[in-house]
């Protein structure tokens, strides 16, 4: 077999998103994640092992920040129970021009 001394770890993790409507726990996977806590997953445990503030202020920066979010509910069963588990398919920063330009386009539409 092949002997490997390294890894490359990956995140699943698990946030909590809202918005006015409420919160959903959704799972994020490595490539969403980073972009949230904005380090690697190898980066921020090297920071956990080496700098426990700096590890906190990484989860702390990652607080109230703003996204548009594709989402995924699939229905699961457990122990004889169905549950939906939410898993973000698409995650990017709020761009607040383009949505401006949407609402305004909208309210022009409903005021014809």
């Amino acid at each position: 077999g092949t002997q490997i001394d390294t890894c490359q770890r990956r995140y699943i993790s698990t946030f909590a998103f809202m918005d006015l409507t409420g919160r959903q726990w959704l799972t994020c996977f490595d490539e969403h994640a980073q972009m949230i806590l904005g380090k690697s997953a190898d980066e921020l445990y090297e920071l956990e092992c080496t700098d426990k503030v700096a590890f906190e202020g990484v989860w702390k920066a990652a607080y109230f920040k703003e996204y548009m979010i594709k989402v995924r509910a699939k229905a699961e069963e457990y122990k004889g129970e169905t549950r939906a588990k939410y898993s973000v398919m698409s995650l990017e920063p709020v761009n607040y021009v383009t949505e401006s330009q949407h609402l305004i386009s909208e309210i022009r539409r409903y005021l014809k």
